[in-house]
């Protein structure tokens, strides 16, 4: 059980590092270069915006849906 308990603080631990260097990359850092972190939840909330925007039938629906997610990426 002790065993069980080390590996989730080690990978709480990396998981907490992985999101401060991508925090710092992204926001702090003049020109950041692309963050892996940064990169996969900005897909992945795309690919949910584009989920429910290709089931309307007209643009204006897609539009309103896209609106949401922004210009970004």
């Amino acid at each position: 059980m002790i065993a069980v308990h080390a590996l989730a603080f080690v990978g709480g631990a990396l998981l907490v590092a992985l999101v401060l260097y991508s925090a710092v990359v992204t926001v702090v850092l003049p020109r950041g270069e692309s963050a892996t972190l940064t990169r996969i939840v900005f897909i992945g909330w795309r690919s949910v915006f584009v989920f429910f925007a290709n089931r309307t039938k007209t643009y204006e629906s897609t539009d309103r849906i896209m609106a949401f997610y922004g210009p970004v990426g």
